[in-house]
């Protein structure tokens, strides 16, 4: 029985060192919140059809969040590369004016946090697209572009229907504050910092230091920094996570530490 357990901790350590081996340095950047205010005076939400048949306009009052991070994408041993996501988060918006559905909830209506985003580059600017199906499981598209602290979405959704609502979004959303890049609600030399870390590459919009959101690290996102410099409220004390990857290797050190001790 004792060689069974010795054997058995010495093909453990092995694995748990190949892990440790091929398991690639490269550290998960966290994801990064944005939280973003409806402008009430220029947002909007058409609602057409449904059993009722009715046909309203209502504004939108509340806030939205876009979460930007990257996916670990496994390429083979030891080779995991990290691609740039982006999806609607924290959705707490309501429809305001008159009509049947006033106060009623607007992620409840167009799914926004259940969509699937991608972020598309081109030569006048980023954009991303939001694709999946809206709150009756009916297409859904919307389309979000970043000017410079203020986010647009346009959207509408593809009932197959008369019985379904047609939606037809219209918004325009404040940032609460620019040349905030780390989002600890104050704009410092940690945010210089990160802009003159990653000055002149192209990045995901929104990310390492993209204060303009134009996907470059350049003057622009230095001058949104500085415009702001010392603004927010003083940060609180930062708390710090393990990354996945060295849960992932400690887990099995432990399981083969106990199995040795049970030998």
């Amino acid at each position: 029985m004792g060689m069974y357990y010795r054997n058995s901790f010495a093909l453990c350590l092995s694995a748990f060192v190949a892990l440790a081996v091929t398991a690639p340095a490269q550290a998960i950047p966290p994801i990064i919140l944005h939280e973003f205010t409806f402008d009430t005076d220029a947002s909007t939400l058409g609602v057409t059809g449904g059993f009722a048949g009715i046909d309203e306009v209502h504004g939108i009052d509340g806030t939205l969040g876009l979460a930007i991070g990257y996916d670990q994408i496994f390429n083979g041993p030891g080779d995991i590369s990290l691609v740039p996501f982006v999806s609607f988060a924290q959705v707490d918006a309501t429809l305001t004016g008159p009509g049947l559905l006033t106060g009623t909830d607007l992620d409840s209506h167009l799914n926004l946090t259940g969509l699937d985003g991608t972020i598309l580059h081109s030569l006048t600017g980023t954009e991303l697209v939001f694709t999946g199906v809206d709150g009756g499981g009916q297409p859904m598209s919307v389309r979000a572009s970043l000017n410079h602290g203020r986010l647009d979405l346009k959207g509408q959704n593809f009932a197959g229907c008369c019985d379904f609502f047609n939606y037809r979004l219209q918004a325009t959303l404040d940032s609460p504050l620019k040349g905030d890049l780390n989002h600890d609600g104050f704009v410092g030399v940690d945010d210089l910092n990160t802009v003159l870390a990653n000055f002149g590459n192209d990045v995901p919009p929104m990310l390492n230091g993209d204060a303009d959101w134009d996907g470059y690290i350049g003057i622009n996102d230095l001058n949104e920094v500085l415009a702001n410099w010392n603004t927010g409220s003083a940060p609180p004390a930062a708390t710090v996570i393990p990354e996945p990857i060295v849960l992932g290797l400690l887990l099995p050190g432990l399981a083969c530490w106990m199995m040795r001790r049970r030998a």
